[in-house]
């Protein structure tokens, strides 16, 4: 096949005024082809000073993969020169502008590779280009460390939501037994992670909060969270002008396992009755589901409940003036609303509601701030089961930094969308001053 069918490669890779095509060998069975290329100048930079240098010692080849064109995977054997540098005394070999040093991949290649990782696995990556899994994930890393320094967030604020996101189990003798959980925090006017710090305690909540500027932290106007004390603690004081809002989403799920343990005291009394069948575990889901949303069977079986449970129909009462509560278009409705359920739940006496509206009550001045800002963490909740997912698809992490990237690019703004990886600067074209990409260990 005549060489000439190749110079069309070169052309696509803007490789023509540097490299000239001497020979290739193409192997059909692997659909790959390696272009052997000889340099047009006998020049380069030194690895050490990165200066010019022209006094070559020796040559020799080196294997560069490319992008892959026309279906071939495509291979480089570039010719690599080792100086003379006066600068260094010494001899040291170039370091060539078509890829990192120390890598076998252009920088067009990586850039490539890096962008598949944000929509699929490392596994996935690895089998379609062909590559070991651990070579995608350790290119991955390095480039999600070179683009935290490229990333360019948009306006944040003024509300925002925290969470922590489960990362893996460690005893608690083991060293980094505080590490179990990452901290996220999400912007929530564009619905994405902004940063995130290991751990749950107030000093993870503090590391998130820090890397906001002192005016984004001062313009904060609510912060949306659970009932975790030492992110309320944190809150109130990097933000001192934020609102805390308990969210309605874990207030909810609260109240649903206080109803599960009403249910289980329930079965608990009518065992040797003809509620028992009704009040097993896996009809749980006609007491926890609001009944226009059960299905036909369902709201059968709970008409029936109803009919021969009254303490049934009073935890049923109480759970639709809670949700009536969280519908309140103003804060003022809202605090009738609240009087009038906390006397229904004296009233009524439900053991478990009881308590939970006991320990709610502690959290009034948070609760209000609901009416007032509206924020709640259901992005958040959104996010994490995206996290989750992403999790599960690769079978887990083992590298918490990795894991605090990958949350970042594939739910937060490190990805090809708001940090875009710069390009390695050539020479011998007039292109803007680059900047020096650093290899990470």
């Amino acid at each position: 096949m005549n060489l000439e069918l190749f110079q069309g490669i070169l052309w696509l890779a803007d490789l023509q005024d540097d490299f000239e095509l001497l020979d290739y060998k193409k192997f059909r069975d692997q659909n790959k082809v390696i272009l052997i290329l000889g340099r047009r100048l006998h020049g380069g930079i030194c690895s050490g000073c990165g200066k010019n240098c022209s006094k070559i010692h020796s040559t020799d080849y080196t294997w560069i993969r490319d992008l892959s064109a026309f279906g071939y995977q495509v291979e480089l054997r570039v010719e690599r020169f080792t100086f003379w540098c006066e600068q260094c005394a010494g001899y040291r070999v170039e370091q060539h502008w078509l890829s990192r040093p120390r890598r076998a991949f252009t920088w067009r290649y990586e850039k490539h590779i890096s962008r598949l990782c944000e929509e699929m696995t490392n596994a996935s990556v690895g089998r379609l280009e062909e590559l070991h899994d651990k070579t995608v994930y350790t290119m991955d890393f390095e480039l999600l460390e070179i683009r935290m320094g490229y990333q360019k967030l948009p306006e944040l604020g003024p509300h925002y939501s925290m969470d922590e996101v489960y990362f893996r189990y460690y005893p608690d003798w083991h060293p980094e037994a505080g590490k179990k959980f990452v901290t996220n925090l999400l912007d929530l006017t564009h619905g994405k992670v902004i940063c995130n710090s290991p751990g749950r305690d107030s000093k993870s909540a503090e590391n998130c909060l820090l890397l906001l500027t002192p005016t984004q932290r001062r313009r904060a106007q609510s912060m949306a969270t659970d009932l975790h004390p030492p992110f309320h603690s944190a809150i109130r004081l990097r933000c001192p002008n934020a609102d805390i809002v308990l969210d309605r989403f874990h207030i909810m799920q609260l109240f649903n396992n206080a109803m599960e343990e009403f249910r289980r005291q329930q079965l608990g009394e009518a065992w040797g009755t003809d509620q028992v069948d009704l009040l097993r575990p896996q009809n749980k889901w006609i007491l926890l589901t609001r009944e226009e949303r059960l299905s036909k069977t369902d709201r059968r079986l709970l008409d029936e409940l109803k009919r021969k449970n009254e303490r049934v129909v009073e935890a049923l009462l109480i759970r639709e003036y809670f949700v009536q509560f969280f519908q309140m278009p103003t804060l003022k409705l809202a605090k009738l609303a609240w009087y009038r359920l906390l006397k229904l739940v004296t009233q009524v006496n439900i053991p478990a509601f009881t308590e939970f509206f006991r320990k709610l009550k502690a959290w009034a001045s948070e609760l209000w701030n609901y009416f007032k800002h509206r924020s709640t963490s259901a992005v958040i909740e959104a996010v994490n089961h995206k996290i989750k997912a992403t999790k599960q698809a690769a079978y887990g992490y083992r590298n918490l930094r990795y894991y605090q990237l990958k949350i970042l690019q594939r739910v937060g703004f490190l990805n090809s969308r708001f940090a875009a990886l710069p390009r390695i600067h050539n020479p011998r074209k007039s292109q803007p001053k680059s900047v020096p990409l650093k290899v990470v260990n």
